[in-house]
């Protein structure tokens, strides 16, 4: 067979093109390969901030609901010392009372 000059730069044109098709069909499985992987990975991450997005509004309910608890019984508190104060007064009044019925 006889090539013309533009048949072999078309020949060697051709190989170039072939060569780089396969290059980037190789590539692009790796590629790939690489994608999935990291997608899995990104799947992981989108799992484990769901999961620890569901665990802080539960804390944080459970917070709100300790903090009204806790005013509760903070008011039970000072309700529970305002009367023992009202009594160690009434407590001391009837002491006197008691003592000047007794030198009366």
């Amino acid at each position: 067979m006889y090539y013309t000059h533009f048949g072999v730069v078309v020949v060697v044109a051709a190989a170039a093109v072939s060569s780089s098709v396969c290059f980037i069909f190789r590539n692009l499985s790796s590629l790939e390969g690489k994608m999935n992987k990291l997608q899995k990975g990104l799947s992981q991450v989108d799992n484990k901030v769901s999961s620890l997005k569901k665990k802080f509004e539960e804390r944080t309910t459970e917070a709100a609901k300790l903090k009204v608890e806790l005013e509760k019984e903070q008011e039970t508190i000072e309700a529970a010392e305002n009367l023992v104060g009202k009594l160690e007064g009434e407590y001391q009044r009837w002491s006197e009372q008691v003592h000047s019925y007794m030198f009366y």
